[in-house]
């Protein structure tokens, strides 16, 4: 070994680490992408979930307000601006989607029917009287 070559280092690490950083980069981006998408997926179904809930209980004319509520409940979006959300009637109780880019969300609600319940609890007590 050379006095010359003591401080003399190759530079072909320095290049190959910045192309590792670039994909290390690229990858905590898709990572970052994906986290936003799967947060705006699980947000539309919780709003929609709740939406569908409250209009079970409420009555047929506030559905146009529902909708508005679960649009603003939609406003904390990350990965997109806008996200189609419909409700409507089906059978005896709801049905919405939540539609945004790259997904579908759609539910069914049987509707919140407190009679059938009341019904079934005094049949069961007309029964143990018996």
């Amino acid at each position: 070994m050379k006095n010359s070559d003591i401080g003399r280092l190759d530079g072909s690490i320095t290049i190959e680490s910045a192309y590792l950083m670039i994909f290390i980069l690229f990858t905590f981006g898709f990572m970052i992408r994906y986290c936003f998408r799967t947060h705006d997926r699980i947000l539309s179904g919780m709003v929609l979930n709740e939406a569908l809930e409250l209009s079970g209980h409420l009555l047929s004319e506030d559905e146009a307000g529902i909708q508005g509520y679960g649009a603003d409940r939609l406003g904390d979006l990350l990965s997109q601006r806008s996200l189609d959300f419909n409700i409507s009637s089906y059978k005896d109780g709801n049905e919405g989607s939540a539609e945004g880019k790259g997904f579908v969300i759609s539910m069914r609600d049987k509707g919140f029917r407190p009679q059938k319940v009341m019904r079934a609890i005094t049949l069961m007590d007309g029964m143990k009287d018996e």
